[in-house]
């Protein structure tokens, strides 16, 4: 049977909002309502926490989850690699030949407070035999041959990435999405092997608007937080 560990990557610091991973929506934290969810989704089997924030780590311990130690600073700083931190992470699980003792790997960020764990289990079950990566996406309300603008030097727009198709109506073109930070599965064997996340047979499943709020500045917070009261969507 496939052992499943969840891993949660919470810094202390943020540009968008100061310590937005200790921000609250819906009664909980960022970082532990995604430790609530990994924890009551089926087939996970272990919640891990990466920061380097002692404050965090003690939260993701009160919360059942484990901090292994704190992240090293080179994955600490704003432009630190996520897949470095992911690296990182399986590495603590790893035997003396290189071997991890588990066989699924998940992230669950901490800023997509609304995901369910409903949709983390679907993301589970798309990871198959033939696929090395399951993301999520959303259905993009934009296309760059149609409603998607550059502005050049002199402040003048054009279309950003003209049809070279001839279609004239976005309705006729293929749909895009928006990937989103709901989570991110894989196999430690892999995630230790790639130089990028889309790297290799990737899957999507696709989500909705809702769940697929991810908190960049206040106004995404505020956002969760009004649909949480709104909904009542207390822990």
């Amino acid at each position: 049977m496939s052992s499943c560990f969840a891993f949660v990557f919470a810094r202390g610091g943020s540009k968008g909002v100061p310590r937005k991973n200790l921000q609250t929506v819906g009664g909980l934290t960022l970082v532990a309502r995604s430790i609530v969810t990994a924890q009551q989704t089926p087939g996970i089997d272990r919640v891990i926490v990466s920061t380097d924030d002692a404050e965090i780590a003690e939260q993701a311990a009160e919360y059942g989850a484990d901090v292994p130690e704190l992240r090293p600073e080179y994955l600490s700083h704003d432009g630190a690699s996520e897949l470095d931190a992911w690296k990182h992470a399986v590495g603590w699980f790893l035997d003396d030949k290189g071997r991890p003792d588990f066989d699924i790997f998940m992230s669950v960020p901490p800023t997509a407070p609304l995901r369910t764990p409903d949709t983390l289990k679907r993301c589970l079950d798309l990871l198959n035999a033939d696929c090395d990566m399951v993301v999520t996406g959303s259905a993009s309300a934009r296309h760059p041959a149609f409603n998607m603008v550059s502005r050049d030097a002199q402040g003048f727009v054009r279309v950003a990435h003209p049809s070279a198709s001839g279609v004239t109506r976005r309705q006729d073109t293929p749909p895009l999405y928006d990937l989103t930070t709901v989570a991110y599965v894989s196999r430690p064997h892999h995630i230790l092997n790639i130089g990028s996340v889309l790297e290799g047979r990737v899957k999507m499943l696709e989500v909705d608007r809702r769940s697929a709020i991810d908190i960049d500045d206040e106004f995404d917070l505020e956002v969760a937080q009004l649909l949480c009261n709104k909904e009542g969507n207390h822990e």
